[in-house]
């Protein structure tokens, strides 16, 4: 989907057999997209693989809607090199992945609202991140990240590994605000916030709230 797209719309997109350095749907300077029953595989039993689904690149996104999505098998469910304004999913299906958000901004990429709603995350790999700071330049923003109602499970979870993980970037004024709220989920060695060892936020807001599954308190935020 190229420059300039006011607005589209795209029903059943299948992409199989995703190489490892591919990517599934790439979206170039796109003012308004919605996609129904978009379903991305990648042809490999390597759990996790380092193939990207959706790649959002060039002049900051408006606002970019997917409905019943299923993707399995990638390194990134959705990557982020260019601001959007709101990310909308709904009902959707992410399966053997690493990263579900990676962010890898170029300067003044501002995000606005990342929203998932009722929506299944299923990991078997040892490392799982519903957001990943991959890179960034310093003063970034978040306005908001909300997961809620989704079910969460990764069954296998290497030490260290957090659900929001700021860590590789030292960004020094930007803001973040990140919600988990009414998820059923399961995991071992969970970390809930992660940044980096040396940075200083301005501002940083972490709700977790009506959530059931492992308690709170087995969940530690990491140098907020």
């Amino acid at each position: 989907v190229f420059t300039k797209v006011s607005e589209c719309y795209s029903d059943t997109v299948f992409v199989a057999n995703l190489t490892d350095g591919g990517e599934g749907v790439k979206l170039d300077s796109v003012l308004g997209l919605t996609m129904d029953k978009l379903q991305i595989s990648r042809n490999s039993t390597e759990p996790a693989g380092i193939g990207t689904a959706i790649r959002v690149v060039g002049a900051p996104a408006g606002y970019v809607v997917l409905r019943d999505h299923n993707i399995y098998n990638v390194r990134d469910a959705i990557r982020l090199e260019t601001g959007v304004s709101h990310l909308i999913v709904k009902e959707g299906w992410t399966e053997m992945f690493t990263n579900y958000i990676t962010g890898a901004w170029a300067a003044f990429a501002a995000v606005g609202m990342l929203n998932t709603d009722a929506s299944h995350f299923i990991g078997s790999d040892a490392t799982h991140r519903l957001f990943y700071a991959e890179s960034a330049p310093a003063g970034y923003d978040i306005r908001k990240m909300i997961v809620s109602t989704s079910r969460i499970t990764f069954p296998s979870v290497s030490a260290g590994t957090a659900l929001f993980d700021a860590s590789a970037v030292n960004n020094t004024v930007g803001e973040q605000r990140f919600a988990l709220e009414r998820c059923l989920w399961t995991s071992t060695d969970m970390i809930v916030f992660k940044k980096h060892a040396s940075q200083a936020w301005y501002y940083c807001q972490v709700v977790l709230s009506g959530n059931t599954g492992i308690p709170t308190a087995a969940l530690p935020v990491h140098g907020v």
